[in-house]
């Protein structure tokens, strides 16, 4: 009687850590391939994706100029999720104008100068 209450308790404890172990690969796989871990899948983050996002993505913008990036249709900017980035900005005519404190945005506005390039 022990011990089939012994073999009963092993396999189910076998059983119980076969599953376990199959849950745990299958969790890495699908973490790695939906990339939950990167933060550029963050939509709070500062990064290059995230503000041409916040700015309408790359078909509301028709170029820079000046450090002044030229905006297709206003109403397309997502001035919550600016302000969420830390990103202060100001319009003037067609264009914004952007300011982060402690941070020089020329580099954004050269790749982004850059990628308008390639998507057209």
């Amino acid at each position: 009687m022990v011990t089939t209450v012994l073999i009963l308790v092993a396999i189910l404890f076998v059983v119980c850590s076969i599953t376990l172990l199959i849950y745990i690969s299958t969790r890495k796989i699908v973490i790695q391939k939906n990339s939950l871990d990167k933060l550029e899948n963050i939509p709070s983050v500062f990064t290059f994706k995230n503000i041409v996002k916040a700015l309408g993505g790359f078909e509301n913008i028709v170029e820079v100029k000046d450090k002044k990036v030229k905006i297709v249709v206003l109403s397309l900017i997502n001035k919550k999720h600016l302000k969420i980035l830390g990103i202060k900005w100001t319009l003037e005519e067609d264009f914004i104008l952007m300011s982060v404190t402690g941070f020089n945005l020329n580099l954004f506005l050269l790749k982004l100068e850059r990628e308008l390039k390639n998507f057209k």
